[in-house]
């Protein structure tokens, strides 16, 4: 999943099929703690939502928390801090090992040239989130 906005929303909707590996991007601007995701919006557009990118989707936190409660486990991250994997727990034989979101987390690889992860999401700290537990 890959739209810029409503990530995690969707993801949470998909009732019928269920993949045994799922990719996510994830909001490395909220930093690998925080459990949070933009509010639903049909028509989310990233840029008119702030212009500088930071506000949309959802942190890796959050997307590991629904991945457990709907029966995929984090496995990895890739190193440019965008996307998330996640495999279906039955499906994990003994090579693939669950990692927490603090031990998978990249920062995103262009945006932390320009701010820390901290200052990126200072900018958009007072926009709606929602917390996600």
């Amino acid at each position: 999943l890959d739209i810029d906005g409503n990530d995690w929303w969707i993801w949470h909707s998909i009732e019928r099929i269920r993949p045994r590996v799922v990719v996510v991007e994830y909001n490395a601007s909220f930093g690998p703690e925080r459990s949070s995701s933009v509010r639903y919006d049909p028509s989310f557009v990233r840029r008119q939502k702030h212009l500088s990118g930071y506000y949309h989707g959802a942190s890796l936190m959050a997307f590991a928390r629904l991945g457990k409660r709907k029966g995929y486990t984090l496995v990895s991250c890739d190193s440019s801090g965008c996307n998330a994997f996640f495999v279906r727990t039955d499906a994990l034989g003994g090579a693939l090992k669950e990692v927490s979101p603090r031990e998978a987390y990249y920062p995103h690889a262009k945006r932390i040239r320009e701010r820390s992860t901290e200052e990126q999401f200072a900018i958009i700290k007072d926009l709606p989130l929602e917390e996600i537990w």
